[in-house]
């Protein structure tokens, strides 16, 4: 699996974003951010996240 292709974890996505993983959850849950899963397992793709901190996305509220 190269770079491009990894995944993060919803922990990962509050440290890069500097949220709780309860924003990221709200932000999922919203469609703010598509998750991907694998064998139950939630996981984000990193280009999203990418896209969000760009767009200036930090609350759930």
């Amino acid at each position: 699996m190269s770079a491009e292709d990894k995944l993060f974890s919803k922990k990962d996505v509050a440290v890069v974003c500097k949220v709780s993983t309860r924003t990221v959850e709200r932000w999922a849950e919203r469609g703010w951010l598509r998750k991907v899963v694998i064998g139950g397992v939630v996981r984000f793709r990193p280009d999203d996240v990418e896209t969000l901190v760009r767009q200036g996305l930090r609350t759930a509220n």
